[in-house]
């Protein structure tokens, strides 16, 4: 966000104090009478109470269908629509019971029949006869404001309809009183999924739910991981995906996942691009994360991270992003798992992926397993710059691949400049993405892209110099490189342990594999500049 864009958005901001409150009042939630979040029931139910922004009302007869992306509200509900305007606004405005709800729409009958859709800036929430009611002429955005104390919540987590507590609106403005003066903490369940204090539904239904100019700060978030009584829950802190997004000086503590086999988990994370969407310039910064929960997991964990989703420990995220976001980054945040080598749960400090031209800069990352992360998903013109990791076993470990394709009868044949993959079976490879070719003959061990012209779920093809014409083809693999990319002047000082392979910087889009080459036509390449290295043991070096 420039500071144009901020000094334009935050006047128009409705303003809502919320404190922990002795007194047994309910509130207004004004700075002098603020509401009563003094239990998590209570605070829950006033988060859920704010109103939503509706994108539009269309209406046949006396029904009306509203469309409020992500709106959390429930069959039977009574809503309160306000700020219809124009011909027939009284029919549109009141309060209404809902039905046929979707995630994004509702329908609700009005008071007359006609055929049109509603103008005017909308908005939709409870009304007192459907829960706790915000008794404040507001519209979005709003801007609230935690007092000193505990606060807790039942969060947001995919796994649980409706999301379990609450979920945040569009350019929703939260700030504390101060890192650990206001502390918001999870209350537990018994859920095997992601929990986040702060979080909603990126993409609810077939659309997705962007945050725009979201903003978090000037608090302590306890994930409270040791509320959670399921064999394998996740608990992080926030997850947010929007244009201008910014999570900035949070305190994060008790942070982890109970899982050995699923679940892997995010405490904070930006996402970048999901199937149905990309953004630009969402970013953590001044952030603080320590003293992680201590269960006996093989799951990673990733502190800060700007990229995509949560996926399945063990397998890539094969979501393609319709594009990648644009300009996240990571900013002078620090993290210490205050663990010994040789680091066990494996946590990983700061991951970026699915973007274009991020930066990673002034972080310091302690006593962890991994400094910086690639989630297994693709980069562009990234430049991690001027990090200081200590006592790691890997400093920055970039490149991976995905599983080999498998089955049915597979070939190759070049005609001209061009090349044709055949896999029967189906190759899982998406448009644009690098791929890692197994051949028994001139191709095997080349990475390629994959082209939009011939692709199909079985086909791709790519261009090539190669003059083989032909080749038997025995798996395709997905390539999760970072293109472009500058590392400079970072400190990497070593962990001790004399049972794992310590690297500083693997840079390696094979991951294991013999000696791939990358095809002259579309050539990738890492610029490592101004490396400074610290060892105390030893190291290995890799580079593509």
């Amino acid at each position: 966000m420039s500071l144009l864009e901020a000094l334009l958005l935050d006047p128009l901001r409705m303003n809502v104090w919320i404190a922990v409150r002795t007194d047994s009042v309910a509130g207004t939630g004004t700075q002098n009478d603020p509401f009563d979040g003094s239990t998590q029931a209570k605070f829950d139910a006033i988060m859920n109470a704010l109103p939503v922004a509706a994108l539009g009302i269309t209406s046949s007869g006396t029904t009306a269908t509203a469309t409020a992306i992500n709106h959390g509200f429930a069959n039977g509900n009574s809503v309160l629509m306000a700020g219809a305007t124009g011909t027939n606004a009284s029919n549109y405005n009141g309060t209404f019971t809902i039905s046929s709800i979707t995630p994004n729409t509702f329908q609700y009958t009005m008071n007359g029949s006609f055929t049109g859709s509603a103008t005017g800036t909308i908005s939709c929430r409870l009304s007192r006869s459907g829960g706790p009611m915000v008794p404040l002429p507001l519209n979005p955005p709003i801007a609230v404001h935690l007092g000193p104390g505990l606060f807790q919540t039942n969060g947001y987590t995919d796994g649980i309809a409706g999301g379990g507590g609450w979920q945040p609106r569009p350019a929703m403005k939260i700030v504390g009183s101060g890192m650990d003066v206001t502390i918001l903490q999870l209350a537990g369940g018994s859920t095997n999924a992601n929990f986040y204090a702060v979080g909603h539904a990126v993409s609810p239904g077939t659309q997705p739910n962007l945050l725009d100019y979201f903003d978090i700060s000037d608090l302590t978030i306890d994930c409270n991981l040791a509320a959670f009584t399921g064999t394998s829950p996740a608990s992080g802190a926030v997850r947010v995906m929007g244009n201008h997004a910014k999570v900035r000086r949070l305190k994060v503590i008790n942070w982890g996942t109970k899982s050995s086999t699923s679940a892997p988990g995010f405490v904070v994370c930006v996402v970048t691009a999901t199937t149905f969407a990309s953004v630009e310039d969402c970013g953590i910064e001044e952030c603080i994360a320590v003293n992680p929960a201590s269960p006996s997991n093989a799951v990673p964990v990733t502190v800060f991270n700007a990229g995509g989703v949560e996926v399945p420990y063990g397998g890539p995220n094969l979501t393609v992003p319709l594009a990648y976001g644009i300009a996240p980054y990571i900013r002078n945040c620090f993290v210490d798992a205050g663990e010994a080598s040789p680091f066990s749960p494996v946590v990983q400090g700061l991951s970026m992926a699915w973007c274009k031209a991020g930066i990673i800069e002034g972080n310091q990352v302690h006593n962890l397993g991994f400094g910086i992360v690639q989630q297994q998903t693709a980069a562009q013109d990234i430049v991690i710059r001027n990090n200081w990791f200590k006592n790691v076993n890997k400093g920055i470990w970039l490149g991976s691949i995905g599983p080999p394709s498998s089955g049915g009868t597979n070939n190759l044949t070049r005609a001209g400049s061009v090349a044709t993959v055949t896999i029967s079976g189906g190759h899982g490879l998406f448009i644009g993405d690098s791929a890692l070719l197994t051949t028994s003959g001139a191709y095997n061990k080349l990475v390629v892209t994959v082209l939009s012209a011939g692709y199909s779920s079985t086909t791709f093809e790519f261009n090539t110099s190669n003059s083989a014409t032909s080749d038997s083809v025995s798996a395709v693999q997905r390539v999760f490189g970072i293109s472009n990319t500058t590392i400079e002047g970072n400190v990497v000082e070593l962990a001790t342990a004399t049972s794992l392979v310590l690297i500083a910087i693997h840079a390696d889009d094979a991951q294991g594999t013999s000696a791939p080459s990358v095809d002259e036509t579309y050539s990738n390449y890492f610029m490592l500049t101004l490396l400074l290295v610290r060892l105390s043991v030893s190291m290995n070096f890799q580079q593509m």
